[in-house]
């Protein structure tokens, strides 16, 4: 279930945006990371539970989902097996859990029934395996070499709660659980893993004057001689990082500051940042406004709205091209043409939907984007609600097949000439579901600093408007607003050029006015 229950998007989750609040760039962490996350999915199983096996007997004992797990010649010194240190015992444990069912992969997905009932299936004789110790490991301290930041020593924040309750080691744990020292001794030679080394070649162009292993992201080292029937990247096989001896190696630095961190970086290193004392964290902020009176757009709703409004700003707001000023949008218009409404009783095809640009600013075409996806969102959202829309009444044309014209054949008429007269256009009653949406939207964005500028305001907008020819009768309430939030949040990590880490929450309201 670990290795193939959860798909990137997950794990991108986990990695990059919880990395400033819990670090799993340390293999004892990301060890105690695999064993708690193995018991939590099998807790969270319910009823029948498949396990695919290669074959029913295992090769080295043991059946179905019980069978003995085969050792990789290529590991020497192989980990707990996760099916059956930390995911089998809780299934078993799982009161939730009716069966556990093995599926032969070799004999055409063949089921048998393993453990049933809390107990073995009957007719084999398989074991309660020893309870999973996920939750009683403790969870170690990151060494000061590997940590990303230090707290400021007033921060009144909780800390962050350890994936797995912290408790006393357990006293039976195997040589090969993933039960670590305690915290004063996880710096030691002895408990750290073999260290992951990187080769890095020479690149002048970015002030590195010679190749160099990165280990654990921390340490610069010297490659390795290689003999000649070796390769490459065995320069890099540290089996432990030297105490002593680390070789200087010329990388590119940085110092920076960034929401209350002061920062340096050498190298590929992760930063060490300490907290700035007496100072308030900020962070970016979207508002996007949408009109609160009604705007009609007959049947151009949902997608086509929002593709129509995307296409029409985009060819008024042009592409950030010179960053000595800001870039504005065109003050001309884009018509939406031939959308139907309801005109006087009757369907008129010729509707006209103008969209325009009241006002704009920005400075980079990343943020241009963002802005016009989440006006073009605004839009369609405001069109889908069912308040926002009506089933009107109308007429409208039907035209019967055309028969052909009188022949003038020997000056007489053709015999089908009385059909063709009684088959002409007639009127027709029908009705349909007409649209309104927010006469416009506004989106504005305050960088983290906003508040400290000159003259305080939004850094980048787009106050973006649509006109119709008819009036737009009809109501037009604001109850959208949570569903745009929904759709603007897929949106937010663009305003921080696509660092999901980085994206800012976007706030949506309803206003009679543009208000920055």
């Amino acid at each position: 279930m670990y290795n193939d229950m959860l798909d990137d998007n997950y794990w991108q989750r986990v990695m990059v945006e919880r990395r400033k609040v819990f670090q799993l760039n340390y293999n004892p962490r990301m060890q105690i990371f695999i064993a708690c996350s193995a018991e939590a999915y099998a807790l969270s199983c319910s009823g029948e539970v498949l396990v695919y096996v290669g074959q029913r007997q295992g090769a080295k004992g043991g059946i179905g989902a019980f069978q003995t797990p085969v050792p990789k010649p290529t590991d020497p010194n192989p980990g707990p097996n996760i099916l059956r240190t930390y995911e089998l015992p809780t299934l078993q444990r799982n009161n939730a859990v009716t069966r556990v069912v093995s599926v032969d992969v070799s004999n055409n997905f063949q089921e048998d029934v393993d453990w049933e009932n809390g107990q073995s299936a009957p007719g084999l004789d398989n074991p309660l395996l020893p309870e999973s110790p996920a939750s009683a490991l403790p969870v170690p301290d990151v060494p000061d070499g590997l940590q990303i930041s230090r707290r400021d020593v007033n921060d009144t924040d909780a800390d962050v709660p350890s994936l797995c309750p912290i408790a006393a080691a357990a006293a039976d744990a195997t040589p090969g659980s993933t039960s670590s020292s305690p915290a004063s001794s996880t710096t030691s030679p002895p408990a750290l893993p073999k260290p992951s080394c990187v080769l890095h070649e020479q690149d002048p162009d970015q002030g590195i004057t010679q190749a160099f292993c990165l280990c654990d992201r921390t340490a610069t080292l010297s490659p390795l001689s290689v003999p000649l029937t070796g390769h490459q990247t065995d320069s890099c096989a540290y089996a432990t990082i030297p105490a002593t001896g680390k070789e200087t190696v010329v990388t590119f630095a940085s110092t920076y500051t960034k929401n209350c961190q002061g920062c340096t970086q050498v190298g590929f290193n992760a930063p060490t940042c300490t907290s700035v004392l007496k100072c308030t964290p900020t962070s970016a902020e979207v508002t996007v406004q949408a009109g609160s009176s009604p705007l009609h757009v007959g049947t151009l709703t949902g997608t086509a709205l929002y593709t129509s409004v995307s296409s029409a700003l985009e060819k008024l707001c042009p592409t950030v091209t010179q960053t000595k000023s800001s870039t504005a949008c065109e003050t001309g218009s884009v018509i939406v043409r031939d959308i139907d409404y309801v005109n006087a009783g009757s369907l008129d095809t010729n509707g006209e939907l103008v969209i325009k640009v009241a006002a704009s600013s920005y400075n980079s075409t990343t943020l241009r984007d963002a802005m016009i996806r989440s006006a073009a969102l605004t839009a369609q959202k405001g069109s889908e609600q069912q308040s926002s829309c009506s089933n009107q009444t109308y007429t409208t044309i039907f035209k019967r097949g055309v028969l052909p014209p009188p022949s003038r054949i020997h000056g007489r008429r053709s015999s089908l000439f009385a059909g063709y007269a009684r088959d002409r256009p007639e009127p027709v009653v029908a009705k349909g579901v007409f649209c309104n949406t927010a006469a416009f939207a506004g989106v504005g964005y305050f960088s983290a600093e906003w508040r400290k500028a000159q003259n305080p305001g939004a850094e980048a907008y787009i106050d973006a408007t649509w006109e119709f020819q008819a009036e737009p009768g009809g109501d037009f309430l604001c109850d959208f607003i949570e569903d745009l939030e929904l759709g603007l949040a897929v949106v937010a990590p663009e305003f921080a050029a696509g660092d999901v880490a980085l994206a800012p929450e976007v706030q949506a309201f309803c206003g009679g006015a543009f208000d920055r």
